[in-house]
């Protein structure tokens, strides 16, 4: 379903520029340094504020702001590790579809199929296309599940057709409407991604 609406998003918006891809946003090690140093001043601020009111009771200051102190100091290590040690494992991963990401949007023939594919004249045809397979495989489908004599077959006949549907809807149909730009761009992305 989700390539369905790709492909009708794409035959509908075709004749609109390509929008820019969004900014990949990296932690900036200055922007974390930034925080930590608010956090801390913060922490300050309400470490003297408590100072300040807790001078108006002698005796209790030394013991109130010693709490404060390693409570102030707990909250600021916490802070610091969660800033430097992300996790690794979600770093990774993001940094792999960082470069993907970057290589592809390098990659001139990838955007020029792109834009072959938006701007392709036969993308309504395409649609049109699309709806009439779409409901000829449900019929079929329909009547040879009607056939069959047993619930096995009849699970495996809807596994196979609906497996030929989205193949074709996804694949064959925009292959053979839109030619070669498709072919370009999906070649790509199956390269890019699977490496």
């Amino acid at each position: 379903m989700k390539i369905l609406f790709l492909l009708f998003t794409l035959c509908a918006y075709g004749n609109q520029p390509p929008a820019s891809p969004p900014p990949v946003v990296m932690p900036d090690l200055a922007e974390m340094q930034r925080k930590i140093e608010a956090a801390h001043d913060k922490v300050d601020q309400a470490i003297n504020a408590e100072e300040a009111r807790l001078r108006q009771v002698p005796g209790k200051v030394e013991a109130k702001t010693q709490d404060l102190l390693e409570g102030a100091e707990a909250d600021l290590q916490a802070l610091a590790k969660q800033f430097t040690n992300p996790q690794p494992l979600e770093n990774a991963r993001l940094e792999s579809f960082r470069r993907k990401f970057l290589s592809l949007m390098a990659n001139r023939p990838f955007l020029a199929a792109v834009e072959g594919v938006v701007k392709h004249e036969n993308r309504k045809a395409m649609l049109i296309t699309q709806l009439v397979f779409f409901l000829f495989m449900i019929l079929l489908r329909a009547q040879q599940q009607a056939k069959s004599k047993n619930w096995f077959s009849r699970l495996l006949l809807g596994f196979v057709f609906t497996i030929f549907t989205w193949v074709g809807l996804a694949y064959v149909i925009p292959l053979l409407a839109l030619g070669e730009p498709f072919a370009v761009m999906t070649r790509t992305l199956w390269t890019v991604f699977t490496s």
